[in-house]
């Protein structure tokens, strides 16, 4: 297995999150980003969610979804020192609770092809394209198996 140098620690001594993890973890959360977008927005005549969902039914299974990853984005908020110890146990797991994540997106995904005839939907080919890609990345990198075999120590303090 390969070595990671100091150039991939963080200024507590972990490895750094890699771009391409925080990445999967945005294309994940994304009804949840929506949401926000659109809570944001204060004009009633621009519809953000109409033109992702038809139907209020499939927002909220999306973003049922999506809460498997918000819990997993809230977990590497917390991979700091003297943070909870509580995701220590659920985060060597982490990839692959991502990968079962993305394929029940990936699933999701084409039942909503499936209901709308397989007609061309450049929203839907996208979404499909990005989950394809964070599956791969998620299955097939090395430096993700050492820093989901990472989390912080608790630091005691000294006494003076």
């Amino acid at each position: 297995m390969k070595r990671y140098g100091p150039e991939y620690w963080d200024k507590h001594g972990l490895y750094r999150a890699p771009i391409g993890f925080i990445l999967c973890l945005v294309l994940l959360i994304r009804p949840y980003i929506l949401w926000l977008f659109t809570a944001a927005s204060m004009r009633a005549d621009l519809n953000l969610m109409g033109i992702f969902y038809q139907q209020k039914s499939q927002f909220f299974i999306a973003l049922g979804l999506a809460s498997v990853s918000l819990i997993i984005f809230l977990m590497y908020l917390l991979r700091k020192p003297n943070a909870a110890q509580w995701p220590r146990f659920i985060w060597p797991y982490t990839r692959w609770i991502l990968i079962a994540n993305v394929l029940a997106d990936l699933a999701w995904l084409s039942w909503q092809a499936k209901t709308s005839y397989y007609q061309f939907s450049i929203g839907l080919a996208l979404q499909g394209v990005l989950l394809l890609w964070a599956l791969l990345y998620l299955a097939k990198s090395r430096y993700l198996t050492i820093y989901f075999n990472e989390w912080p120590q608790v630091e005691e303090e000294k006494p003076e």
